[in-house]
Parts: C-alpha cells; structure tokens; sequence
C-alpha cells in the first residue's frame, strides 16, 4: 500500500485538495488522489497546481477538478468548490 502514512482506510473525505507535486520523486499528488478515489476515501478530488506537463494534467483531470495556481482566478475556483462541497453536505444531512 503506497500510501498508508496519508490516509485512514475508513475515513471519506468530502474533498481532497492535491499538489500534483509532492517532493517524492517516486509518487505525485495525481497518484495519491488516484489512490484514495480509487478506495473510496474521497468523494471530490481537485488538483491545486502549477504544473502543467500535460502528461500529468491529463491524469488529473480524468480523476477530478485540475486548479491552476494563478493567484484570484485559482483561489476563485477554490471557493466555489468549496461551496459545492458544503451545499452537498448540507444536503445530505
């Protein structure tokens, strides 16, 4: 299991919010939100990056939402998907 450190097996989060770059030259953000979507430890996965290598933004987008880290704009999107996140939520109460 490449991730243990990261997640709890019956925890789901609402939302995960990756960098695609994690500092582990062997696994990147788009690798762990494959792993947690893939054991259902994540409803909603959205990558906050800079990178582009279209190679990994292909990946990311087929898993869930890609970000860019271009400052409002971004931070902008952030926002309302953490307001799709809450009303969903709150819908589900």
């Amino acid at each position: 299991m490449p991730f243990t450190v990261y997640a709890n097996p019956k925890r789901v989060f609402d939302l995960a919010i990756l960098d695609i770059e994690l500092g582990d030259p062997d696994r990147n953000g788009v690798d762990l939100g494959a792993w947690l979507w893939s054991r259902g430890n994540a409803r909603r996965v959205v990558f906050y990056s800079a990178q582009q290598a279209t190679n990994v933004y292909l990946r990311a987008v087929k898993l869930g939402d890609y970000v860019a880290k271009d400052g409002s704009e971004g931070l902008a999107r952030l926002m309302a998907i953490f307001e799709e996140v809450d009303v969903r939520h709150q819908e589900e109460r």
